[in-house]
Formats: C-alpha cells, structure tokens, sequence
C-alpha cells in the first residue's frame, strides 16, 4: 500500500513517534503499516513534518485596534515608552513595529496588519527558490563538501551589506531534504549523506561516539590521588616532570664541576 493511502490520523502518528526519536522500524510496527509504507512517506517529506497553514493569530503578537493606538500616539508625537505602556506592551514591542513599519513618519496601522500578515503567513515561500544567485553559491560551496553551517557563516562574512545573500543552516537542510529549489540529489554532498532528516531526539538517543564499557572517574581507586605509578600521570605531566629531573640533575653536575675546580 502506497503512503498516499495513509489517513490523517495515521499520518499525524508516524510524526509524533517521529518526533519522539523512534525509527522507521519501530514507527511501522507501533502504527500497524508496513515498513515500506512509513518509509517510502517519510522519504517523500524529507523526514520534514509540513508546516501548516497558519489559521489564527497568536495572542503574543499585536491586534489591529492596538496598530490603531500606535498610529494615533506617533500622531500625538508619545514616546515609544508611553504608547506601550497604555497598551500594557513592551517599549521594544512598539518600537519594533514601528521601526519594520516605516518608522514614526510612515507608519500606517492598516498598512501595517496587512504586511504583518504576509511576513508571518505560512508555508513560507522558500528564500532559495526565490534568490537564484544565492542558491547557485550554496550549490557551489555543497559541492566543494562544506556544511551548511559554515556557508550561511561564510555568506554573512562576505556580505556584509547584501542581506539579501543571508541564509540560515537550517533553511539550507530543508531545502536538501524536502529536494526543493533545483537542489535535488545534493544529500550526498552532506558530511552524514543522510537523505531524510534525523530527529533531534533521535540524535540524543544515540549510542555513537559512547564507550559502553567506560569507567567513571568517581570510581577510580583510591591510590590513583597519590600519583605513585606512571600510568596515574598525564602523558605532559609524565614529561614536564623527566624535564624537570633532568634539569636538576644538570644543576647539580654544574656545582659538582664548579666545586671541583
């Protein structure tokens, strides 16, 4: 059975358990579908949950009437300080809306709800699909091995004054992973080669780089504090103190010299 057969409920379950940080094998068998069938699901979003169309407004962010009193207190020439305070916001709240606004001269409450609502709408258009030269460098630099991480860093040192050519690390893996913007089959290009997005969870579960058979250092015996065997040392503590002894022994042939003569 094809994943495209997959209800709602079923769909919203493989990405709970995804969430949680279960494999597709675990994620199969918890659900009652094949492996093929979550796999071949997972593979097509990239292991990327979509983003749901934004419905509502959160209760965090600014109403119209209170665009309204901003606009009419830039009128009355307030502050910042005394607009938010009648609103019961933040000083930065209100600044921040006024200054991604058109500032004190331009901002218009109306204007502003609307531009509001197409920064926040949601899925966003992705910013590689749109900047053709910006996706062309991230191609380039995937190629030459680097990580995402360090092309969004580079483009910023480089950049300076084109925002335009910013990227964050985790627009460029979405992109990757869900094969947008002509970046497809780039994955092998990724340091994991992974082609689907690893839950963090996932991550934190994981035994690699982890020696099972590891002693912690609170149960070291108790003759280790006195340092009476080399292999209690550190290997530059071990040398500082031949160093050391070498040294002293050196003095001590100088004053046997100086004393003889």
């Amino acid at each position: 059975m094809g994943y495209k057969h997959l209800d709602e409920a079923d769909r919203d379950e493989i990405w709970r358990l995804r969430a949680e940080g279960h494999n597709t094998n675990e994620i199969s068998k918890r659900c009652g579908r094949s492996y093929a069938t979550v796999a071949t699901f997972l593979k097509g979003a990239g292991g990327l949950r979509p983003s749901a169309p934004s419905t509502s407004r959160s209760a965090l962010r600014l109403s119209a009437f209170e665009r309204e009193e901003i606009s009419r207190g830039l009128r009355a020439r307030e502050t910042f300080a005394e607009i938010a305070a009648r609103l019961g916001r933040s000083t930065s709240t209100v600044s921040r809306e006024v200054g991604r606004n058109g500032g004190r001269r331009r901002y218009r409450a109306t204007a502003a709800s609307v531009a509001t609502a197409g920064r926040t709408k949601r899925p966003k258009i992705p910013k590689l699909l749109t900047n053709i030269g910006l996706r062309d460098v991230v191609v380039a630099k995937l190629m030459l091995q680097w990580s995402p991480q360090q092309i969004a860093g580079w483009l910023r040192d480089n950049h300076l004054d084109d925002a335009s050519m910013y990227v964050s690390p985790e627009t460029i893996y979405v992109s990757l992973f869900k094969q947008l913007n002509g970046m497809e089959g780039f994955t092998k290009c990724l340091r994991t080669r992974r082609s689907i997005r690893r839950p963090h969870t996932a991550r934190q579960r994981g035994k690699r780089g982890k020696n099972p058979n590891m002693t912690p250092i609170a149960d070291r015996p108790e003759d280790v504090l006195t340092r009476r065997i080399g292999g209690h040392w550190e290997g530059d503590l071990v040398r500082h103190e031949a160093l050391l002894n070498r040294a002293v022994m050196k003095g001590h042939r100088l004053l046997f010299v100086a004393a003889s003569s």
